[in-house]
């Protein structure tokens, strides 16, 4: 296999709900930046007022400042840490029930079909494009089922007195019928 024959096959990452993912995608990074710039003001903060409290003194030891940067980044990396898992859990949730949601109105319309109710259907939820394509495809087996039907009510009854026209004219029937099946 060559390596474009290789690209064909891999499965492409699609976005299940770009309007949603979008949003989550900038709201997480506003937060991350204001998580940082928050990080900062307070490392900052520490920093300042370290230089407050030995600017004055004539004995110090010499020191380049570096302990102090990492005590005060120490104190920051858990915060951003915990507040990012309890994004990432409500976020979670969020994506977990907007999922649900759309399988819930996917699975009602597949039963409907399942059971052969064919009846006019509309979709509850907010319009998704999964649940748009289900909805289309629905509409098209209710076209198809319904031709299906009459073509079967047309049929005669009674095969016991069929004529030969009528022979001809179940042999049409029979072959529209399974041109409206799926796969001919």
């Amino acid at each position: 296999m060559n390596q474009q024959q290789v690209h064909q096959h891999r499965r492409h990452k699609r976005l299940i709900d770009k309007k949603v993912q979008g949003q989550f995608l900038t709201v997480l990074v506003l937060i991350e930046v204001a998580i940082f710039a928050i990080g900062m003001f307070v490392i900052y903060q520490e920093m300042h007022a370290a230089v407050e409290s030995n600017l004055y003194r004539v004995h110090q030891i010499a020191d380049d400042g570096r302990p102090l940067l990492i005590m005060a980044m120490l104190m920051i990396i858990p915060w951003v840490i915990g507040i990012n898992i309890i994004l990432l859990i409500i976020a979670a949730r969020i994506w977990q029930r907007n999922i649900q949601v759309i399988v819930t109105d996917l699975q009602d319309i597949l039963s409907r079909v399942k059971q052969l109710d064919l009846r006019g259907y509309h979709i509850h939820a907010e319009h998704h494009e999964v649940l748009q394509k289900a909805d289309r495809w629905f509409e098209v087996e209710r076209e198809r089922y319904h031709r299906l039907h009459v073509e079967a009510v047309d049929l005669p009854s009674g095969l016991e007195q069929i004529s030969t026209e009528q022979t001809t004219e179940i042999r049409n029937r029979l072959i529209t019928i399974r041109n409206i099946l799926p796969g001919h």
